[in-house]
């Protein structure tokens, strides 16, 4: 007896996939996710991460990495991030191990969703609804991308099955609001559908005080897991309780009288301009740009509140349009094309959208669990059509409106087995009025298509080092798009990379042509301009791209480089260190403790490498090369060189990971004699290694007492191909220390 009890318990943790029909329907949806998958290799950037996708990525990779805590405000959460980390830390870098388990949690979402739907109408309207779900076109893309649809939409599924489908018990209103938050956690506009939860425990317990706290306080401490730390951290770094950076930016565009409650700007350049608004005005904080945008929100509701109900009427329309409208990074028709599986009519808005709908009017009654699901559908909408009212971002209500997709279908079909032809008109003109409003392209969606798919191309392709395809990518896009100002900018970049300024010079050109406010392409031309000689063409052309991006560190330091070429010492100094203070970037810090160390400044060009060899979190490369220069400082200019042997030691013991300085710290220290160093040169000679061996023989040398020898291998560095890229200020380190190395020796006759 208790063996047969224990067995059917067991059985009752698996009673969501229990009928062979839902088993059925979530294999199947496996096998078309994993069939479009096969077919998607063709597509270029199916195994790309781009913009969101590549932020999530790094995060993910830096807590993989260790480093559990965020320094910074992201314009995400970090729960996506955590559950990527967990997979990489459990099966490895794999994104193919990703892709397999958004797959499963797709088709686990689908099979959830029906059996939701079975107990709320019917077992037909639940096989349906899970068939739905799995046959969606985009949840079928989606479920395939490091983005957080997926993980959205399977615990939303899963909060809703907790709580219309299980029994009350304080453990699953637990576990419900865990769910719910870790779905909230990847989607927050999701947040707006909140008080829908609370509402529906208050009147399920309203006669029951002791039962209703303790549900509500099982509910809230399964959300509080997820989203107390998130903001504890959060008002840590920046004062103010922030869930994520830009919030206040999403409801200000969607009040924006410029953006036609519509348009965002487009992605690239034109958005960045928008966003660089409060910084132009000095705000620098998190919490002061966040404030920044909710005024601006504020203002224009208070003086154009007719214009804010239109714009969302038209955010409305965008909503419930059948058409994928592609706006930024992701273009969802353009994927489908790489798939002959998804070149088929599998079901989306086109259908959900009407049908749903017409369901929420006529099958959402008489069972108070479907009241709730139809006001938990109305708020998840409404958080959309607050946001972003298109493409990826309405998946998570286009799932609910499954649900009721079915109902509608079902009930139709009841209505003509049974030959109820009043109620059967009166459905279908339900279905037909929310088609006209889903069918027409009322807003031109078509014609304002702007996800550039072959510049997202170029950009996966520059990643990979894929150069000439990535040019090639480029000139599709700034082709297509004439307002496209970003491919030229790009493609300019790799020419100027490659050392072809003057390649680059008209591309950069293009690009300020198109968007004549682009800082970034203002300054590659300041940057050539001033490797031509034309100082004040190129501090024209900084300042301006200062006014337009005042944080930007490319521009920051060429205006240094440019207060260099001026001899305005002190102002050029001042721009290092804003530079610094404002990124804590170390190879800025190394750059900076080279440039005292040409102004003679000894302590200070030391005090600088040693920030950099003693801070943790930097790079181990940017350490070890500022042990292996303040090493040669000591040694050259200080004349310290048994100091300097002792930090050279201190660098090959410390990073000897690096396979770029241990060999030279090793020399340098007298742990490794000429012969040893060559050998360990030659078993990876870049060009580099060669030039910095014959610097390093000199001075070795030198410092033995071996004048004529170190005169020889001086001789033979400056000899030496130069390896200084075109586009660098100056010549390299070895040869312009070998030059001065070789004065000093002409100097000082005695040395001889």
């Amino acid at each position: 007896m208790s063996n047969g009890a224990a067995e059917g318990r067991s059985r009752a943790g698996f009673r969501v996939f229990s009928g062979a029909p839902y088993f059925w329907i979530f294999l199947a949806a496996i096998l078309v996710r994993f069939y479009y998958s096969y077919e998607s290799f063709a597509n270029p950037l199916f195994n790309s991460v781009l913009l969101d996708a590549a932020m999530y990525e790094k995060w993910a990779n830096e807590i993989a990495g260790g480093k559990w805590l965020w320094d910074r405000i992201g314009v995400h959460t970090p729960v996506y991030p955590y559950f990527l980390a967990l997979l990489k830390i459990a099966f490895g870098p794999n994104r193919a191990v990703i892709r397999s388990i958004q797959i499963i949690m797709g088709a686990a979402a689908a099979v959830l969703m029906g059996k939701t739907a079975e107990r709320l109408w019917n077992r037909k309207v639940g096989l349906l609804t899970a068939a739905l779900v799995g046959a969606d076109w985009m949840l079928i893309i989606q479920d395939s991308e490091e983005y957080a649809e997926t993980f959205a939409i399977f615990f939303q599924s899963l909060a809703l099955w907790l709580l219309l489908c299980r029994n009350g018990r304080a453990i699953i209103y637990f576990s419900a609001g865990l769910a719910f938050a870790l779905s909230a956690g990847a989607r927050p506009n999701l947040l707006l559908c909140l008080p829908v939860f609370v509402i529906w425990i208050a009147w399920l317990y309203r006669w029951d005080f002791k039962c209703l706290a303790a549900r509500l306080a099982a509910w809230a401490l399964g959300f509080a897991l997820v989203f107390a730390p998130i903001l504890l951290r959060n008002h840590y770094l920046s004062g103010a309780w922030i869930l994520r950076s830009l919030s206040s930016w999403n409801f200000y565009a969607a009040v924006e009288p410029a953006f036609e409650g519509i348009l965002h700007p487009k992605q690239g350049i034109q958005y960045d301009n928008y966003m660089r608004q409060p910084t132009r005005q000095g705000l620098r904080s998190q919490a002061e740009i966040e404030r920044y945008w909710s005024e601006r929100t504020r203002q224009i509701i208070r003086e154009r509140p007719v214009a804010v109900l239109v714009y969302l009427v038209k955010r409305c329309f965008v909503f419930l349009n059948m058409r994928e409208w592609s706006q930024y990074d992701f273009d969802a028709e353009a994927y489908r094309a790489y798939s002959t599986l998804l070149s088929l009519p599998w079901p989306h808005a086109g259908l959900v959208v009407p049908f749903g709908l017409a369901g929420l009017v006529f099958c959402g009654q008489r069972v108070r669990e479907r009241w709730f699901l139809a006001a938990y559908t109305a708020a998840g909408a409404v958080s959309v059509v607050l946001l972003k009212a298109s493409s990826r971002y309405r998946l998570p209500t286009i799932v609910l409106l499954c649900a009721f997709t079915a109902a509608a279908i079902v009930q139709i079909s009841s209505f003509v087995r049974e030959r109820h032809w009043k109620s059967l008109s009166g459905s279908l003109g339900w279905v037909g009025l929310f088609a006209l409003l889903s069918w027409p392209d009322w807003l031109h969606l078509n014609q304002r298509q702007d996800s550039r798919h072959w510049f997202e191309i170029g950009l996966w392709q520059s990643q990979l080092g894929r150069w000439d395809e990535a040019i090639a990518s480029y000139r599709k896009s700034a082709d297509q798009f004439p307002w496209d100002a970003d491919s030229p900018y790009r493609l300019g970049l790799i020419l100027f990379e490659r050392d072809d300024e003057q390649g680059a010079r008209p591309w950069f050109e293009t690009a300020l042509k198109r968007e004549p406010e682009f800082a970034e392409a203002m300054t590659y031309l300041a940057r050539i301009d001033l490797n031509e000689g034309k100082i004040a063409s190129a501090d024209d052309l900084a300042t301006r791209a200062l006014r337009l991006h005042p944080d930007y560190e490319t521009a920051l330091l060429l205006q240094a480089r440019i207060r260099q070429a001026q001899g305005r010492t002190e102002e050029e100094l001042a721009l290092y260190d804003r530079v610094i203070r404002d990124y804590d970037d170390p190879v800025v810090m190394i750059n900076l403790g080279l440039r005292l160390e040409d102004l003679r400044r000894i302590e200070d060009a030391l005090k600088c490498y040693g920030r950099v060899i003693e801070t943790d979190s930097y790079p181990a490369f940017d350490r070890a090369r500022a042990g292996l220069l303040a090493g040669y400082l000591l040694a050259r200019r200080a004349n310290q060189p048994d100091r300097a042997r002792d930090l050279w030691l201190t660098v090959a013991r410390r990073f000897p990971s690096e396979t770029f300085f241990p060999p030279q710290a090793l020399f340098l220290s007298r742990q490794i004699d000429e012969t040893e160093y060559h050998r360990r040169v030659a078993l990876a000679p870049s060009p580099s290694a060669l030039e910095f061996s014959w610097f390093n023989l000199g001075l070795a040398r030198r410092l033995g007492g071996d004048i004529a020898g170190a005169r020889q291998a001086y001789e033979k560095c400056l000899g030496s191909p130069d390896v200084q890229p075109k586009k660098s200020f100056g010549e390299s380190l070895p040869r312009q220390w070998s030059r001065e190395e070789l004065k000093m020796i002409d100097e000082k006759p005695e040395a001889k």
